[in-house]
Parts: C-alpha cells; sequence; structure tokens
C-alpha cells in the first residue's frame, strides 16, 4: 500500500539519487524479512524457498512475526524431501504487534476495508490512509525497528530482502546501512506510472482504486486527474502520522517511514510483474527486475493433501477462493450460491469454494446447493490445505475465482488458468481492469462492485467458460502468458538476483 499510494507524488530526486550506505555483512549470507500477512509476504517466502533448493551455499534466514513461524518450517521440511542435505531457514520471531492486529486495534476490520471505485470510493479510501502507511502506535513501532536493529546485527548478513510494506524493517535496514533489495507483489504500474513521459500517471493510467480502463478513456480523465491529486495530497497530509514521526525521531530514528525513498536507484528492486502482464509501460529502472509471477510452489498437490487432489481429478473444477482475508456476509453467500448454482447446472464443472463467514447467519443458503454437495460436485472447505498455486498446477483448475489480490492475479497468470476478479477495495480494481485489457479474464462484478449479483457472475462465468469466441480467446491468450512464465519461474530470478549480491562483498560506502 506505501508504495502504490505514494505513486503519483513527485519523489525526491535527492532522496531517490542519494549513495545508500552499505555495509558489507557476512558473504553467502540472505536474510528475508517480511510483515506476517500472506499477502505481503508470499513473494519473500516463495523466493527463499526458491533460495534454500537452487542455492545451497547461501545461508538463509527469516524474520517475521510468529503466524509464519510453521510456514517456514514446512518450506524447510519441503526442500529437503527433494535435497535431503539442504539447510533449514532459520526463523527468528518478532515479538511486537503484528501489521493486521495493529489495523484491527484502532477498529479497522474488513468490513471497514470494503469500498466502491472511482469517485465514490476516493473519500473512504483517503479517509483511512494514514491506517493504512503506519497502523503502528509510535512505542510499538520503536519497539519492531530495535527487535529487527538487534537481529540484523547478530546475523550480519550480506544481503536483505524487504517487504516494501514493512516500515520498522526498512527504517532499521537504512540506519545499519545494510545491503538490501525491496521484494514486493505489487505490479510495475503501480510503482512506477509516474515515471512516465508526459504525465501519463494523470491522464493514461488509471488511478488505483478508480476501475478504470487502460488507458483512460477521455471522458474520464479528468476524474483521474482528481483522484490521483486527491490521493497525492492524502499521502502527503497526514498529521496523525506526523505525530508518530515526532515521536519515533526522538527516540533515534533520524528519517522514519518514509516512503518517498523506499525506491533507491542504486539497489535492486525485485516484482512479480512483467511486461507481458501489466499495462505497457515505457520507462523501467534499469535496477528493477520484473521477475514474473512469484509463487509457492513447495510439492505437488497430491503430496499435501491426497484427498482432495484425487477429488480435482473427477471434473473440470471452477476454483473460487477469494484469499486469505476476504469471507463473506449472509448477502455475498447467498448471491454466490445463486451464481453457484446456475454454473452447476449450465456446465460440465465441478467447483471448489474456500468459504468462512464474516459473522454468524443461517445457512438457509445452500439450500438448493444440496443435491451438488451429495453428489460430490460441491465443495466448501473453511482452509484449502493445498498451495493456491500448486492447486492451479494440476491441471485440473479452468477457471481461478479471486479477489483481485496481486498474488492470486500472478498465480493465475503464472499457472496459465484464465481467472475471474472480484474486487472488493483499492488496488484489487486495478487486477480486475488488468485481466480484462490483457484478454485473459473478466471483471466479475463490474457493475455491483464492491459486492456481487448471481446475474451478473453468470454471465462472466460463461464468458470464460462458454464455447464462443470471447471464451476461447480467453483460454488462449492466458494460456500463452502462463507458458512464457513457467520457462523461468519468478521465484528463481529473484533467488538467483539476491545470490549474487549475496555472494560479493560490498565496500563500506560513507553517505555523502
Amino acid at each position: 500500500m506505501i508504495s502504490i499510494c505514494s505513486n503519483g507524488t513527485k519523489k525526491s530526486l535527492k532522496d531517490e539519487d542519494a549513495k545508500p550506505q552499505q555495509w558489507p555483512g557476512r558473504n553467502n549470507t540472505v536474510l528475508f524479512l517480511s510483515n506476517s500477512e500472506h499477502g505481503l509476504a508470499n513473494v519473500l517466502l516463495a523466493t527463499s524457498h526458491a533460495m534454500l533448493v537452487e542455492h545451497q551455499d547461501i545461508e538463509v534466514h527469516y524474520v517475521s512475526f510468529k503466524g509464519l513461524a510453521e510456514d517456514v518450517a514446512t518450506l524447510s521440511r519441503f526442500a529437503r524431501k527433494t535435497s535431503p542435505d539442504v539447510q533449514r531457514i532459520k526463523f527468528h520471531t518478532l515479538k511486537g504487534t503484528t501489521y493486521g492486529a495493529a489495523l484491527n486495534s484502532v477498529g479497522h476490520y474488513i468490513d471497514e476495508t470494503i469500498g466502491a471505485p472511482g469517485v465514490a470510493g476516493i473519500a473512504k479510501l483517503c479517509s483511512d490512509l494514514q491506517k493504512y502507511l503506519m497502523p503502528w502506535t509510535g512505542p510499538e513501532y520503536l519497539g519492531i525497528y530495535q527487535e529487527i536493529t538487534s537481529i540484523l546485527e547478530e546475523v550480519d548478513p550480506a544481503m536483505v530482502a524487504v517487504d516494501s510494506q514493512f516500515g520498522p524493517g526498512l527504517d532499521a535496514i537504512r540506519a545499519l546501512g545494510r545491503q538490501h533489495a525491496i521484494l514486493t507483489p505489487n505490479a510495475l504500474k503501480d510503482s512506477f506510472a509516474d515515471r512516465q513521459p508526459w504525465g501519463a500517471v494523470l491522464w493514461k493510467y488509471p488511478c488505483i482504486g478508480s476501475g478504470y480502463t487502460y488507458p483512460v478513456p477521455w471522458h474520464l480523465i479528468p476524474a483521474n486527474i482528481y483522484l490521483t491529486l486527491r490521493l497525492a495530497y492524502s499521502v502527503t497530509w497526514t498529521p496523525e502520522l506526523s505525530r508518530k514521526k515526532a515521536f519515533l525521531k526522538e527516540n533515534g530514528i533520524a528519517n522514519p517511514l518514509d516512503f518517498f525513498s523506499v525506491y533507491n536507484k542504486d539497489l535492486v528492486w525485485l516484482t512479480q510483474s512483467s511486461l507481458d502482464a501489466d499495462f505497457p509501460m515505457s520507462i523501467i529502472p534499469s535496477n528493477v527486475v520484473a521477475c514474473g509471477p512469484i509463487f509457492l510452489s513447495t510439492a505437488p498437490a497430491v503430496e499435501q493433501d491426497k484427498e482432495l487432489a484425487t477429488w480435482l481429478q473427477k471434473a473440470p473444477t471452477v476454483l473460487i477462493n477469494l484469499g486469505s482475508s476476504v469471507n463473506y456476509d449472509e448477502n455475498a453467500a447467498t448471491e454466490m450460491a445463486r451464481a453457484i448454482k446456475e454454473l452447476l447446472e449450465t456446465f460440465h464443472v465441478q467447483v471448489l469454494w474456500k468459504f468462512n463467514k464474516r459473522r454468524e447467519f443461517p445457512d438457509s443458503f445452500l439450500a438448493e446447493l444440496q443435491g451438488f454437495i451429495a453428489q460430490g460436485r460441491l465443495r466448501l472447505e473453511k482452509w484449502i490445505k493445498i498451495d493456491p498455486a500448486s492447486l492451479l498446477e494440476t491441471g485440473n483448475v479452468v477457471l481461478s475465482v479471486h479477489h483481485g489480490g496481486a498474488n492470486c492475479y500472478h498465480e493465475a497468470v503464472g499457472t496459465g488458468i484464465p481467472q475471474m476478479v472480484l474486487p472488493m477495495w483499492v488496488d484489487l480494481y486495478d487486477y480486475a481492469t488488468r485481466a480484462e485489457f490483457l484478454g485473459i479474464g473478466v471483471w466479475g462484478n463490474k457493475k455491483s462492485a464492491p459486492y456481487w449479483t448471481a446475474e451478473e457472475l453468470g454471465i462472466a462465468f460463461q464468458k470464460v467458460l462458454g464455447d464462443g469466441e470471447t471464451a476461447t480467446s480467453i483460454r488462449e491468450k492466458a494460456a500463452d502468458i502462463g507458458r512464457v512464465s513457467k520457462e523461468d519461474p519468478g521465484r528463481f530470478v529473484a533467488a538467483r538476483e539476491l545470490a549474487k549480491h549475496a555472494r560479493l562483498r560490498v565496500s563500506h560506502v560513507e553517505t555523502p
């Protein structure tokens, strides 16, 4: 969110061009540093696993909160199945408050995140922005910063890969002068649209959360300019954030949460975006590596959940998985159930539906689906044990229905699976328009977002699964992009780049 929301605001060339102080660290040592929320951490988890398997001379460390400890341990176990002598990833637990818990503590839950696209939703986005940029209190932030500083000094890594939204981590890295790379799930447009010529960020590229198509239609350019400038103003005018920063400066952090200098031309920037899976861009900084989709692919689906993997083979499967943070209220569940009923009556498919309630309500919405459940054509799961990408890699999934998160989008891109996007807030709308622009999927709730109706979902299912030219084209284009991604998966590209820098000793350079 930090890098996305600061896009479109003038960055300081002085900050961007300043030579970073670099401390050499121990050769052949890489440390991954991230929040524990999977939407932010998955690209780092996937790359750490690739590092473990492909670069066994590298010592790998991972720093995050307790919630990721088991994920990291699982990566080590899977790596040892194929390479018994491989080292395990050394996990370091942060004791402070997680990003998600900090948001919840200020009363910001999933219900408050949901918002309409365009002008209708901009006021809500701007009012919430300070919470997204820094949900922690000053003392909480400082505590995490101090924990990370201690770990960095103890491990002494030659290279650090850091989540661009993890402010305390970035501040600690900079204070110690550690060589590092930004490793982000975000698309190229989200970070570098403001570098395109002729002010294209204002009139050509849809503002985050707008839901506008690319290029922005003439009649929507004034609205796009308004949205971009209002968002930029909200990023720079942050009185509550300023008070927190003042506290942090008083306690020894020289330039806390300076998200305008997250990008530095002398440091590596790794993104899971790729030129063929994003809006066209003519200027990409030379230090940016567009790795392609970065996702976990630790073991075949059958090794992760044999029973579910066997079920997947029974018929072409539609996967409905709206990510780890999205759950259903009664209306959303009812409309989705109606759409699934029509889908199963119309097409020879089966449905795997990851479903959790936002709050308690009756199960009457499932009444007309009981027959399909009894036949085994519909499964509802609170949690799917198989990694999402491993599910798609089985070849049994014909459509991925997701909420438009960066990871869900790129998992479908990287495996060549058509997608239906059901965005509910902010950057999710961008991925819906990307999928339609590239012809690899559909925006399934364009008229009813941030919610959906059974009627609109039914039309979207027909567009992707039907026999018409549109459906055929979507399947072919998705498969074509997937083939390119499979040639050199993004997690291996990112791991190679980090390993290269970890093997090079860097001279200590003082900041001018």
